[in-house]
């Protein structure tokens, strides 16, 4: 194992510029030891006063004060006995809230010291290994450590420290085969993921707090490791393996990730954030060492141009001097790859000093108690303003400040308020330099309603991703300039239990802080909660539960303490709460009794009822006996466990009739209370008809109700229906609803008329509605009680409706007058585009919304002559319509008349001698059309028909004489002539 003189923390910033040799060096007051850790504020060392191990601390402003010649310790704190060795690691760390700790190993004892506020101290005993080697690692509040039980016997043990008693976890004993532990753990605490060097070479663990270590790999590429060499970076684990006759310096590729990642603050020992691995093969030779001596590997995270880079380092000893000299670079431009840093000598412990934010330092620990700073220059302007470090002749500034010599104050956050967990209100932000914000919280946008300079105001919705106690608040500003950003931890309130209530059946959870969400109860599923409100929510609680602790629980509540129920007994409901005097089935609804036990039901102050609920957790009972004097104290209760209910009081009842409706044309149905279906004694009337059969619906009957059906006498009209038992009357009216069956017959237009309306249950109360009159109730006489009317319907065109009216109810009929009826036209012949004074004989014609069309285009000047004639001015159509028998119509108020009774005659074509059809041929009147006389053809008839012609030519034989003789007559003609 390596000694602890090697062993160190490395966190620095490798700007560009060089280091500039100017050493600065201050004696301390006390006796230091081999480790060195700080935080913002102080150096931490260990000392030994010959009898007892001491943590000491030093102000790091004292360093860089000039007055002050040597460094006295600010603090001392003796440690406990069980850390007999020097520490063999140091680091601060803070826990989830910010507060820094100081922690220190030995090989007994792992120290929590409290940093700058109280420096108290916390002795936690995590292991009592007795063999060397010996390495530890935290993990957040997680010590990870590798201990030797003798020999080849190596053990790798997780514990939690989170509380003030370490207890441990798993641990998982180390494969022989491997060899021996030859690094510490280097974790990734993200994914709880680790490396470590054995002489097998690298092994790869996962490990959490719930499951403890598992899955350990050997990844033998890394074979042959020496001590404490392996180094790990984002991409990259480097390690050292040996031969007989050389050291190669390797690399055992992981992965790539961001390298803007923030670093700067992260402890090498505690491992630097990594992912799966890949191998590759990367190797470069280290000359001139001897392979016996230890080679110590430092890691060393540098800045170039905001891309975080990587440094190797490596101490060795050459002739008795330890060089520290850097070898391999990742991401880190040449001529850097190749600068040494400086010579020493004796023990060294190297680490990183800032003064305030602005300046940045090296440092070790050197022989005769001296602190040994190599600060390091800035080549950019005003050494960027006191407010950022060089990188490149570029600043990189720090939080909060920005612009290129971070001059400018980025926003910051002074309070934030805490709003209950998914309850939309507003989250008010308050700081500086909030120019145009956007505002996050987790993953997730808070929308912004206003902000101002100094202030926030913004919501999140209920699609927030809700997912753990506290999230990320991120503010970024744009000034126009560049884009920044604040970050600070954030949680919401959280569910609070107080009490419960209970206000009859409803129970309510008391408390504070409860958000909209799902709520269940762990310990009893059947009970399930509902929110109300911020400090309510709703119990949903079965009836058989009446008493018990109850454990409430949602996704992302805390842990809350159960809560005692003791409620008590309802009584909900008792059906029916009005009973006959003889023995009546009772059902009761009882809330909150002891699941499996009966319960007792008391009718009054005197009788009892042992009763087991049904599967539907009903009771069931019948009445006591009574005799005819009813008690005066009518009531129900329950008890169960010498718990009371409430009481609901019940009464006893005589028969009545709940309801009397139509069910048809013909029948009524009747319902009843208290009655049952004995028709024994009943009597039924309506109206003046009685004694009508009332028959008991078997399948209506439910509880006290009955159902009847009763005929309904015929000319009936609406009016009370009786039920009679012995003595006892009770009735109901009865409306019965008018309905109109027919309505005939169709009225002529233009003068009154009769017609008949037929149909049931209508009285003597009819009336008309049209288009052309108000409404007007209609004079009828009666010529069937209660069915069948006459009445006299005043003049009047188009349709109407026929209604009559009983109370409430009411039945329309929709009827009209005759439809215009056409007989004759004259004239009854036309041509196209011929303009005719027209005739219309027929019937029902009048002038109301009249409407005259032949061929579909309309008449002009109409005037209707009386009802039987219509006279009016029409043009026939300009072109050839499809067909030529024209459509004759009559529209009188929407009724209409129709009939096919004009010719349209057609021209046909003319021929050279301006002729129809050419004279040779008979013109279609009705189509236009030529039809040719043979010989002829066209459409005009006026082209020969030379296919005619030939057939003529090549006629008998028979008419050969006839043809000789002309010929012979035309020769004499010809001779006389020349004589």
């Amino acid at each position: 194992m390596v000694s602890f003189e090697y062993i160190f923390i490395l966190l620095f910033i490798f700007c560009t510029q060089t280091i500039n040799g100017q050493y600065t060096t201050k004696a301390f007051n006390g006796n230091l030891g081999g480790c060195l850790a700080y935080d913002s504020d102080y150096f931490y060392s260990n000392s030994y006063n010959g009898a007892q191990n001491f943590m000491i601390k030093f102000n790091i402003a004292d360093y860089f004060n000039s007055s002050v010649v040597s460094l006295n310790p600010v603090g001392s704190l003796a440690l406990p006995s069980q850390s007999s060795e020097f520490p063999q690691l140091m680091y601060t760390k803070p826990n989830a809230t910010g507060t820094n700790y100081l922690f220190t190993f030995s090989r007994y004892s792992l120290l929590k010291i409290l940093g700058t506020t109280s420096y108290t101290t916390n002795l936690l005993n995590y292991f009592a290994p007795t063999m060397s080697p010996f390495f530890a690692v935290l993990s957040n509040f997680n010590i990870i450590s590798i201990t030797s039980g003798g020999g080849s016997d190596f053990l790798i043990a997780l514990m939690d420290f989170s509380t003030s008693s370490t207890f441990f976890i798993s641990q998982m004993q180390l494969n022989p085969t491997y060899g021996p532990p030859t690094s510490n753990v280097m974790i990734n605490e993200n994914n709880k993921t680790g490396y470590f060097s054995v002489a097998g070479g690298i092994v790869k663990l996962l490990y959490s707090s719930t499951n403890g270590l598992y899955s350990l790999e050997l990844l033998t590429t890394a074979a042959n490791t020496t001590t404490s060499t392996a180094i790990m970076t984002n991409d990259n684990i480097y390690y050292c393996s040996s031969t007989a006759t050389d050291v190669t310096l390797r690399a055992f590729k992981i992965s790539s990730q961001n390298a803007s990642q923030y670093l700067l603050n992260a402890p090498v020992t505690g491992g630097i954030p990594y992912y799966e691995y890949s191998i590759v093969t990367n190797s470069l030779p280290i000359t001139a060492y001897d392979s016996q001596l230890d080679i110590v590997l430092y890691l060393m995270p540098s800045n170039i141009n905001g891309n975080i880079s990587y440094s190797l380092w490596v101490i060795n000893d050459v002739a008795g001097t330890r060089i520290f000299s850097k070898y391999v670079i990742e991401n880190l431009p040449a001529p850097l790859s190749t600068q040494a840093i400086t010579l020493f000598t004796g023990m060294a412990q190297l680490t990183i000093f800032r003064d305030g934010p602005t300046k940045q330092y090296a440092s070790y620990m050197a022989v005769g108690n001296k602190m040994v700073i190599i600060p390091y220059e800035s080549f950019c302007a005003n050494d960027c303003n006191g407010k950022g470090f060089c990188s490149n002749l570029t600043c990189s500034c720090f939080v909060p400040s920005y612009g290129t010599g971070c001059q400018y104050e980025n926003p910051t956050i002074t309070s934030v308020n805490q709003i209950i967990y998914k309850s939309s209100n507003n989250i008010t932000i308050s700081g500086t330099n909030f120019y145009v914000p956007t505002v996050t919280i987790g993953t997730s946008a808070c929308t912004i309603s206003s902000f101002s300079l100094t202030e926030i105001i913004c919501t999140v919705g209920q699609d927030f991703a809700y997912s753990t106690n506290y999230y990320t608040l991120k503010v970024t500003v744009n000034n126009g300039a560049k884009s920044v950003l604040f970050s600070s931890s954030y949680s919401f309130l959280m569910p609070t239990i107080t009490d419960y209530s209970q206000n009859g059946l409803v129970v309510y959870i008391l408390g504070q802080n409860f958000y909209n969400t799902s709520y269940t109860i762990a310990s009893t599923p059947a009970i399930t909660a509902s929110w109300e409100s911020s400090n309510k929510l709703l119990l949903n609680v079965p009836k058989d539960f009446q008493s018990g602790a109850i454990t409430l629980f949602c996704a992302i509540c805390p842990t809350l303490p159960p809560l005692s129920l003791n409620l008590d007994l309802i009584l909900e409901s008792v059906e029916p709460t009005t009973i006959l005097y003889v023995p009546t089935p009772v059902t009761f609804s009882i809330w909150f009794y002891n699941a499996g036990e009966n319960v007792t039901i008391n009718q009054g102050p005197t009788k009892t009822f042992s009763v087991a609920p049904d599967q539907n957790k009903m009771f069931h009972m019948n009445s006591a006996l009574d005799s005819v004097t009813v008690p005066s104290n009518r009531y129900f209760f329950a008890t169960s466990n010498q718990v009371f209910s409430n009481q609901i009081q019940y009464n006893y009842s005589t028969p009545i009739i709940d309801s009397a409706n139509q069910k048809n044309r013909t029948t009524v149905e009747v319902v009843t209370s208290f009655m049952g279906i004995d028709a024994t004694n009943l009597q039924v009337y309506f109206n003046e008809d009685q004694d009508l059969n009332a028959t008991p619906i078997l399948g209506d009957v439910e509880g006290i109700k009955s159902g009847w059906y009763v005929p309904i006498p015929l000319g009936s009209l609406s009016g009370i229906i009786t039920f009679a038992i012995q003595n006892y009357i009770f009735d109901k009216n009865l409306a019965l609803a008018p309905v109109i069956d027919t309505v005939e017959p169709m009225p002529s237009i233009g003068e009154s008329g009769i017609i008949t309306i037929s149909g049931v249950y209508i009285p003597n109360n009819f009336y008309l509605n049209g288009t052309w009159s108000n409404t007007l109730y209609l004079d009828c006489a009666k010529l069937k009680t209660n069915s069948k009317y006459k009445c006299e319907v005043p003049p009047g065109t188009g349709y109407f409706t026929v209604g009559v009216t009983m109370d409430s109810l009411s039945d329309t009929y929709e009827y009209q007058f005759q439809n215009p009826v056409i007989t004759s036209i004259e004239p009854n012949i036309t041509k196209l585009s011929t303009a005719s004074n027209v005739t219309i004989t027929g019937d029902q014609f009048a002038d109301v919304d009249l409407v005259v069309s032949i061929g579909g285009r309309n008449c002009e000047n109409i005037t209707v002559v009386d009802i039987t004639r219509i006279e009016c001015q029409w043009v026939s159509p300009s072109s050839k319509p499809a067909n030529t028998l024209l459509e004759v119509l009559v529209s009188v108020d929407s009724l209409i008349g129709k009939s096919n009774l004009v010719q349209l005659h057609l021209d046909c074509p003319k021929g050279s001698n301006d002729q129809q059809c050419s004279g040779q041929g008979q013109c279609q009147i009705t189509t236009g059309v030529c039809e040719c006389k043979s010989g002829f053809k066209g459409d005009s008839c006026g082209e020969e028909d030379k296919d005619s012609s030939e057939s003529l030519s090549s006629s008998p034989i028979t008419s050969q004489p006839t043809l000789s003789l002309i010929t012979l007559f035309l020769f004499a003609i010809f001779l006389f002539n020349t004589l």
